[in-house]
């Protein structure tokens, strides 16, 4: 919906409406921008309310959205309807609407847990992309994105009133499958689980552990601004074909679902932060990749990157969050932490644009972000599990 496949709208809409680059770059960051405002709110509507009417509503208003996109002639109008899909939290994956609640629902198996979310992205990727093209090439680009719109919104509402609800405790249960009844009856902590201090929103953001993470994030998002929408056109200026290119899509995701369920394993072993900066340092490898991409063998390589990054970086985001700063107020954590990270990355469409448009080539862009992912690299490093807040660790000592 209007995410990942976004690249394969650039080429139709230019040729028909005579748009320029910077302005599918301004779609992007007003995007961001309507993000960035709501951010707080929605993590904390979704801490106190849950996401189960809340993404219901949202996807009845993004399917009404993109049906619009079919029938827009002007850039402005493209430029606002994406404006107010930021607003309402659709920052092209979900984000906080559909990655908060599952962290709530565990603690010691939370990687799991985020690692099978996250293969939802990747699983759909591998069809939308082929679809995308396959309905531009049937119906036309304005159809495309009405039937994408129905056909997403059909699927969301029923799967949102159906399934989701806050936490556990709202249904009498506990992380992980914990049985209430062991809790009572005095069981062990490796029984119950482990115990994870509850940073309300103030405390965490007192913490460099809460910054070094926005910041590196933030710095993900940029690049993925840049390389989100203009690499489908990139490598299609480079020759290669409409259906090969439609095809890299799946390639994505087919290295994303691999990575996905090998992340259990590999989080064990080497930890979270290892396991975030070897995310960065790929998606930079990608990076360079779409620099050198000639041949469409090159892009499915740079496509296997990029699959293999966003698979950890999804993973590990959702998770690191949570096991840093606890479930209780997550929603308002992330919330607040999202509006500084989109605020990273809402240049980065306008920008790409821009030198697009004025030196007919993105490698001067390509280089900048792998250059700025490796710096997110030492920055994750350089950034471990905060400590408690003195208020509290004062409380224990006392008990």
């Amino acid at each position: 919906m209007a995410g990942a496949n976004m690249g394969f709208f650039l080429k139709p809409m230019r040729d028909e409406l005579d748009f320029a680059q910077v302005d599918f770059g301004w779609m992007n960051t007003t995007r961001i921008i309507g993000g960035a405002f709501t951010a707080t709110l929605l993590g904390r509507m979704i801490d106190r309310y849950g996401p189960r009417y809340l993404l219901a509503a949202i996807g009845v208003l993004i399917g009404i959205l993109m049906v619009l996109m079919g029938r827009v002639n002007e850039a402005w109008q493209a430029i606002a309807i994406f404006a107010a899909m930021g607003a309402l939290g659709f920052q092209g994956g979900g984000q906080i609407l559909t990655t908060v609640t599952p962290a709530k629902w565990f603690i010691r198996e939370r990687a799991r847990a985020m690692a099978y979310v996250y293969m939802g992205i990747p699983i759909s990727i591998i069809f939308a992309f082929p679809l995308t093209q396959f309905l531009i090439d049937q119906y036309g680009w304005r159809d495309a994105w009405t039937i994408l719109g129905i056909g997403g919104a059909a699927f969301t509402i029923p799967v949102s009133l159906i399934f989701l609800r806050r936490e556990p405790e709202d249904m009498g249960l506990l992380p992980d499958g914990v049985d209430p009844a062991t809790v009572q009856s005095g069981a062990s902590a490796q029984a119950t689980g482990p115990i994870e201090h509850q940073f309300t929103r103030a405390e965490a953001i007192r913490t460099p552990a809460f910054w070094g993470l926005t910041f590196a994030f933030g710095i993900q998002m940029f690049s993925m601004a840049t390389i989100g929408v203009f690499r489908i056109p990139h490598f299609q200026a480079q020759g290669i074909s409409d259906t090969l290119v439609s095809w890299v899509g799946p390639m994505d995701g087919i290295t994303a679902v691999v990575m996905a369920l090998a992340m259990v394993a590999f989080v064990v072993r080497f930890g979270a932060r290892r396991m975030a900066v070897s995310g960065f340092l790929l998606l930079a490898v990608n990076n360079v990749l779409m620099v050198l991409t000639k041949e469409p063998i090159v892009m499915f390589i740079s496509g296997a990157a990029w699959g293999f990054s966003l698979a950890i970086l999804g993973v590990m985001q959702n998770t690191i969050w949570a096991d840093y700063f606890g479930r209780r107020n997550l929603g308002s954590i992330r919330g607040f932490s999202f509006m500084a990270i989109l605020a990273f990355s809402a240049v980065g469409g306008p920008i790409t644009g821009f030198v697009g448009d004025a030196t007919g080539s993105l490698v001067i862009i390509w280089w900048a972000t792998a250059a700025a992912l490796t710096v997110s690299a030492l920055v994750i490093m350089a950034t471990p599990k905060p400590t408690l807040p003195v208020a509290v660790e004062t409380a224990k000592d006392v008990a």
